[in-house]
């Protein structure tokens, strides 16, 4: 994939009932990952994703170790059909979770133990104190901030999430944020009242984020394989002790979404994928920047726009082995060899290539790895110097661009 891709996770409100069940039917994987959930969490999690009633569901005990599920596995299930690896990855409040674990960083029953304790956390202030969040669209974040600090009581009202350059999210305790949403209507804000159970990233989450960051200490974490955002401040994380202070800071800190995605557009990202439920992230992609290409794994039509993306590239990529293998100077002289080691594979791939281009059928990331091993076999049947290998083996790879990560060992010997 040529194009520089970004993975996006969304937080909690995109839940809804049913959520993850076309996953779970069509693709063995995601079975899998829901049964290790469940063992995880010691409770029925795929029951309370596809047959839960929405409260249940949208509980923020529930809500967490759910999305962070649906997330992970459709994740998993488009890198194994399609797969492509991402420049950066990025989650709205609770998708930092998802992203840090599908980047490897924390393995995922641990994840989904931290945001199950995380989501008790949340739920037991918020039950302590009624809060709430808001969506304010079309106005003046100055006007937002300056409505916060005049209304503010003990802290109770603050900017939580900085989404795009037309909404911003308030949070804190419910009657403050009520008379500061009537304000913002009458002076002709839309607003929306959130499908969560508290006042998060506000000052009112000092207490669990306390119990949170005890939490945290318990696990371990790896190194991260794909760099990924912190919602706090917009930078990649480098360190275990980073991703645990930021996780931690986050419960109380606005997520700078706007920010982050100015980051991947100064970083030359083209292509915004979101992994979760709905399309929440797709679309707020796509209003803070029109020069985002933006996808959604839970929209039946994104998904095929993006198999025919990749397909194409991979289209290239096969053509591209099969032109460089046959063009390459054979120093063989043993004819049996030359025919069975170079020549039946090459026409294995070339056939197989046609046929499918006959058919108009998707290329897969499958299809690559088999064109790439005929092309390691015939530099080597052809007795192709090691140099002269290497410099073949990175061109070929180039033609996917930075954003496939297909062939990490081949690369590493390549020297790319």
């Amino acid at each position: 994939m040529k194009k520089k891709v970004a993975f996006l996770f969304p937080g909690q409100g995109c839940q809804y009932v049913g959520m993850g069940k076309f996953l779970y039917d069509h693709f063995n994987e995601a079975k899998l990952i829901f049964e290790e959930a469940n063992d995880a969490l010691s409770f029925n999690i795929k029951k309370l994703c596809f047959e839960g009633d929405l409260n249940t569901l949208t509980s923020t005990k529930n809500a967490q170790p759910a999305i962070l599920t649906v997330g992970y596995a459709s994740y998993q299930v488009f890198q194994k059909r399609i797969g492509f690896q991402p420049q950066f990855m990025a989650g709205h409040s609770l998708g930092e979770y998802t992203a840090l674990t599908c980047a490897g960083t924390i393995n995922f029953p641990d994840a989904l133990k931290i945001v199950q304790k995380r989501g008790k956390f949340m739920q037991k202030a918020s039950a302590s104190d009624s809060g709430m969040m808001v969506a304010i669209n079309n106005i003046s974040v100055d006007l937002v901030k300056e409505l916060c600090i005049t209304k503010n009581q003990k802290e109770s009202a603050v900017i939580a999430n900085y989404n795009s350059p037309s909404q911003t999210v308030i949070s804190g305790n419910a009657q403050t944020i009520k008379k500061i949403a009537r304000v913002l209507k009458g002076k002709g804000a839309g607003i929306f009242y959130l499908d969560v159970s508290g006042p998060f990233h506000s000052p009112l989450m000092k207490v669990p984020a306390k119990d949170l960051n005890k939490e945290i200490q318990k696990y371990s974490f790896n190194e991260l394989k794909i760099p990924v955002i912190s919602n706090t401040d917009v930078c990649v994380y480098k360190s275990k002790e980073e991703v645990i202070d930021g996780l931690t800071r986050q419960m109380t800190s606005p997520v700078r979404w706007l920010e982050t995605m100015k980051f991947l557009e100064k970083e030359g990202i083209e292509i915004i994928i979101d992994t979760g439920p709905k399309a929440i992230i797709r679309n707020l992609a796509g209003n803070n920047s029109a020069n985002f290409l933006t996808y959604s794994l839970d929209n039946i039509e994104d998904r095929k726009k993006l198999r025919e993306l990749f397909s194409e590239q991979a289209a290239v990529f096969i053509e591209k082995s099969l032109a460089m293998a046959i063009s390459e100077k054979n120093n063989n002289w043993d004819n049996d060899e030359y025919k069975t080691e170079a020549i039946a594979p090459y026409n294995e791939i070339k056939q197989s290539y046609f046929t499918k281009k006959g058919k108009k059928a998707f290329f897969q990331s499958h299809d690559m790895k088999k064109a790439m091993k005929m092309f390691q076999q015939v530099l080597n049947t052809k007795k192709v110097p090691e140099d002269s290998k290497k410099e073949r083996i990175r061109r070929l790879i180039n033609t996917i661009g930075p954003g496939e990560d297909l062939f990490p060992h081949l690369k590493e010997r390549a020297g790319i």
